[in-house]
Formats: structure tokens, C-alpha cells, sequence
């Protein structure tokens, strides 16, 4: 520090008394305690939203895995629906053969 400045007993002091220093705490006090109160209000608000997404995704991850097992069972039925029809194409071809077996068999007396 400049020694000239702390020998000049012409300086004057920004604070003359005592409560000049408590009064300006207390206008920053004031000013950023809606701040404050904004940035709680913030951080509980994203809380929330964050807990929402989370409880979304549960719900729908379960949904999916519903659904997946809604697709098993169809898949399942699906095919046995398709090899119940080649079993009655197999019946139905042999009943034809038959059929036509007992025809030419009929008229070739």
C-alpha cells in the first residue's frame, strides 16, 4: 500500500457511524432475499418436474413390458391359428383325394 496514503490525514471515511454498515447489509439483505426465495422456489419446481419424469418413465417402461407380453401372446396364438389351418388344408387335401380316389374308383367299374 501507498504509504502516502495511510500518512494523508485528509482521508475521509465512507461509514461515519456505525449503522451506516448495518443499514447497507440490510437493503442487500432485502434485495436478494426474493432471489433466494426465487431460487428455492426454482429448485422445488425442478424437483417435482424431475420426480415426474422419473415416475413417467416407470410407467411407461411397465407398459411396455405389458405390452411386449400382449405381443408374446399373440405371436403364440398366431401361430397356432396358422398350424391349426395346415392341419385342416392336410385334412381337407386328403378328404379331396379321397374323394376323387372314390370317384375314379366308381366309374371305372
Amino acid at each position: 500500500m501507498n504509504s502516502s496514503f495511510l500518512h494523508n490525514k485528509d482521508y475521509s471515511l465512507y461509514f461515519t457511524k456505525p449503522e451506516q454498515l448495518l443499514d447497507i447489509f440490510t437493503e442487500m439483505e432485502e434485495k436478494s432475499l426474493p432471489l433466494v426465495q426465487k431460487s428455492q422456489y426454482t429448485s422445488e419446481t425442478l424437483a417435482q418436474i424431475q420426480s415426474t419424469i422419473n415416475l413417467t418413465i416407470t410407467e411407461q417402461n411397465q407398459r411396455v413390458e405389458q405390452l411386449q407380453i400382449k405381443i408374446n401372446q399373440l405371436e403364440e396364438l398366431i401361430k397356432h391359428e396358422i398350424e391349426r389351418e395346415i392341419s385342416c388344408q392336410n385334412i381337407l387335401m386328403y378328404f379331396s383325394l379321397t374323394k376323387i380316389i372314390i370317384i375314379n374308383q366308381l366309374f371305372s367299374f
